[in-house]
């Protein structure tokens, strides 16, 4: 799925200006102030957690329950609670009621639940770590029968020039409680971005992976993942123009002056390590708290030699007044100079670094090396005391710089505009960007509009 990019030659004070009457134009949602300050006043301290049955059942909603002891919980708490368990997908019947603590405000929290055997259908919007949010169109999965809350999964999913099936299996427990056993495999279609001044081609790479993970639950929320894998690669040997339709499209013999002339079939054996910190607000992540990943990769390709890279990816979100946020990302990563191109970096383009097209400022080889900083205001427009509001206003400045090939340095980027998200039932967020560069960098002279799914950060 390519995210819609259209060009915008006007003047970006027109939405600035219509975003800051909106802003300031006192209260729209359909919750008024009063109201949610008398909610905020109902909340209860939770004491103790409960959970019938016992046993398999008891330790799947202790590890994946967003509420600890001491939490302020109120209705609203406990349906995104429920909602939360129900996602598991191992559990069907969550049902949550509360009685008195023992002392005056608290409370006990009651969870039963029964296992889910049944096939479902499910679709969707995800976003795994160190990677862009992704629509899940149809997937297939079922509990794998050991009542141990392990469950496989297989489906379709399509992602920013990435569409293709992926099957995940998780075997949770497999050694002691906090270390899972888990197995992914996937076969998709990446669209390489290939620029050639002003025309953006892309080059299609087949790719099939197959691995096997630990994963390892801490007490300090860290998860630390191990994956061992074999990944095949087929690179295109023509380039297809992104700008003319399939059945005029002309392919573009690849003669090495834009991308590297592929051979029949590359493939390597890949270690990565993962680490994973999520201290956000369960119930207003985009508001509140705190999220951490770092991915340490080795890949020993057959005939090349041996390439590594490590990336560090995180997030921060700070409330301010009248439900207002202002959130942070900082990205760096770098690799080995022999890593394949179309594995190198990228950077430009909506959740990336915005004004920008994808992939324009690193050019059709990749990078080697990048940062980038995202900074945004968000401001609930429309059901403002929910957790998460119908509409929300943004405004965000972006910047970021890199370095390609023998280390040739990119050059600084900066861009800055407003966006509009929309809470939607299906997809969850769909995000509408307005952004203008603010440097000279090469082919960005325009402002771009951007409609992506979910956010950006």
């Amino acid at each position: 799925m390519k995210p819609a990019t259209l060009r915008f030659r006007k003047s970006i004070l027109i939405p600035l200006l219509l975003f800051a009457v909106g802003a300031n134009a006192g209260p729209i949602g359909d919750v008024p102030t009063e109201h949610a300050a008398r909610s905020a006043q109902r909340q209860l301290i939770l004491q103790e957690i409960q959970v019938t049955p016992g046993g398999t059942i008891e330790k799947i909603v202790r590890r994946h329950i967003c509420l600890e002891l001491g939490d302020a919980i109120d209705s609203a708490a406990l349906l995104y609670a429920r909602e939360q368990l129900e996602a598991v997908v191992v559990l069907k019947n969550v049902e949550m009621y509360t009685a008195p603590g023992e002392r005056p405000g608290a409370v006990v929290l009651h969870v039963d639940a029964e296992f889910d055997r049944d096939f479902h259908f499910e679709s969707g919007l995800g976003q795994e770590p160190l990677e862009n949010w992704y629509l899940n169109l149809i997937s297939v999965r079922r509990a794998n029968g050991h009542n141990r809350g392990g469950y496989w999964r297989i489906g379709y999913h399509t992602r920013s020039r990435t569409d293709g099936f992926h099957l995940n299996v998780i075997h949770p427990r497999l050694f002691g409680d906090y270390i899972d056993l888990l197995h992914e495999a996937e076969a998709v279609i990446h669209m390489w971005p290939v620029w050639d001044e002003d025309r953006n081609y892309y080059q299609a790479i087949h790719q099939i992976k197959v691995e096997l993970g630990l994963r390892r639950w801490s007490r300090d929320d860290v998860i630390t993942t191990l994956w061992l894998g074999i990944n095949g690669f087929k690179p295109a040997k023509q380039l297809e123009d992104f700008e003319i339709d399939d059945d005029d499209n002309d392919e573009i013999d690849i003669t090495g002056r834009l991308v590297p002339i592929p051979r029949d079939g590359e493939g390597h054996l890949g270690l990565h390590l993962d680490l994973h910190l999520d201290r956000s607000n369960p119930l207003r992540p985009w508001r509140e708290g705190y999220c951490y990943d770092a991915r340490f990769t080795f890949a020993n390709p057959a005939d090349t030699d041996l390439w590594w890279g490590a990336e560090l990816d995180g997030k921060m979100a700070l409330p301010l007044r009248e439900n207002w946020a202002f959130a942070v990302r900082g990205r760096s990563a770098f690799l080995r100079g022999t890593t394949p191109h179309y594995l190198r970096l990228l950077l430009g383009g909506p959740q990336n670094l915005r004004g920008f097209k994808p992939g324009i400022l690193t050019g059709s080889r990749g990078a080697l090396g990048l940062w980038q900083i995202n900074s945004e205001l968000r401001i609930p427009l429309r059901d403002r005391a929910a957790n998460t509001p119908r509409l929300t206003g943004t405004l965000f400045l972006d910047m970021g710089d890199n370095w390609r090939a023998d280390w040739r340095h990119g050059g600084f980027s900066a861009a800055a505009g407003c966006g509009l998200l929309i809470r939607s039932p299906w997809v969850k967020v769909i995000n509408i960007e307005v952004a203008c560069p603010l440097t000279d960098t090469e082919h960005a002279d325009e402002c771009l509009v951007m409609l992506t799914l979910g956010r950006s950060f």
